[in-house]
This record gives structure tokens, C-alpha cells and sequence, in this order.
């Protein structure tokens, strides 16, 4: 067992993992799971993200998006809830190229977390 994390900085990401770190209990190997168990979800989502907003496909979109919100939650308000919610008040009228650049916003921002939590778990 690694042994217990007991400080939670905002790090260069700007992102404030202290809900992360309460949530595993400062369980160093609980928050290599975690961190694991992220980057899959994650990477799948974002993946399925981009393959609605590249087709325009509203309906296809909203699952991936609505479950990135729920893992973004755990960071609290953010850049990325920001574009979870905007791409999920997206409606058929609405500008392609606006769609394409929310979902490559929200990719980078998903991009950033999981550096982010790889460097907190190494």
C-alpha cells in the first residue's frame, strides 16, 4: 500500500482535486483505481462525443455528453461543466461549427484532467 495522500492542491491544470482525495479517503492505491477507472470512461466518452458532433447527430450526442457531466461533477464547477452544458442545450437549428468547437473545448479539457489526475496518483 502506497499509504495516504493529505494534501489537495489545485495544480497546473487549475483543477482542485481536494473532492477527489475525499472521495478516495486519501487512499493512495484507492485513487490509482479511481484514476484508472477515469481515463477508460473517459477516453470512451469523449470518443463517442466526437463521433455525434462530427456527424451532427444531437440524439447520439446527449448520452456521452450527459455521463462526461457526471465525471466532470467531481471536479466542481469548471471550464468542462461549462461545455457539458452547452453542448447539451444544443438543438437541431444550431451551428455545426459550434458543436464541433464545444466538443473539441470539452475534449481538451478532459485531456487536461486526466494528465492532471495521472500526475496526482504517480
Amino acid at each position: 500500500m502506497a499509504g495516504l495522500i493529505t494534501d489537495a492542491t489545485t495544480d497546473a491544470s487549475g483543477y482542485d482535486f481536494a473532492g477527489i482525495l475525499e472521495l478516495v479517503g486519501g487512499d493512495h492505491d484507492f485513487l490509482e483505481e479511481f484514476v484508472a477507472v477515469f481515463d477508460q470512461d473517459a477516453s470512451r466518452l469523449v470518443e463517442e462525443m466526437r463521433r455525434a458532433a462530427g456527424d451532427f447527430d444531437l440524439g447520439a450526442l446527449h448520452r456521452p455528453v450527459h455521463s462526461l457531466k457526471g465525471l466532470m461533477s467531481h471536479f466542481g464547477e469548471s471550464p468542462a461543466m461549462e461545455h457539458c452544458r452547452a453542448l447539451e442545450a444544443i438543438r437541431p437549428g444550431d451551428d455545426r461549427d459550434v458543436v464541433a468547437g464545444l466538443a473539441e473545448s470539452l475534449s481538451g479539457e478532459v485531456d487536461r484532467i486526466r494528465r492532471a489526475l495521472a500526475d496526482l496518483a504517480a
